[in-house]
């Protein structure tokens, strides 16, 4: 199965861990394929993928409170990901999205997925608008949203 995985950001911090997870499965980082220009995305060879798994994110979150990093935020965490969902449907693949818990102002102990976004800075304001966007070309889908991500390699449990 991991043959028809493709793994975006594939040499950061979750893309390496899931690069371990699936060995088989293709991958590029931004030297490969550039999530943030919408032609990049859109022409890329994705023949005999079946999921995007896209683990691509800009996570300084006191740098996306900079002008250069807000931009660099709202470029990978947002609009990249409506160009992946819109290639995902037109290709007719899957699109597994990382998102963050950061979406929510942590007032509440657990989530739902229908439960209202929150988001209190850019990096947060980001990823809800990712969230939004992977649901742009098929609303069937659902982010992962995760505490955090953990690499063992890095001495995360």
């Amino acid at each position: 199965m991991s043959k028809n995985i493709f793994i975006v950001g594939a040499n950061g911090q979750l893309g390496t861990a899931l690069r371990e997870l699936y060995p088989e499965a293709a991958s590029a980082d931004v030297d490969e394929l550039d999530i943030t220009n919408e032609a990049s995305v859109m022409s890329y060879n994705w023949s005999g993928i079946d999921t995007v798994i896209n683990a691509a994110a800009y996570t300084n979150v006191d740098g996306a409170e900079t002008t250069e990093g807000r931009r660099a935020a709202w470029a990978v965490n947002a609009a990249a990901v409506g160009h992946l969902s819109r290639a995902c449907s037109q290709y007719d693949m899957a699109l597994v999205h990382i998102s963050s818990d950061y979406v929510f102002d942590g007032m509440q102990e657990t989530h739902t997925e229908t439960e209202a976004f929150s988001p209190l800075g850019v990096y947060a304001q980001t990823k809800a608008a990712g969230d939004i966007a992977e649901c742009q070309y098929d609303p069937q889908v659902a982010p992962a949203r995760p505490s955090s991500a953990w690499r063992h390699a890095a001495g995360f449990a």
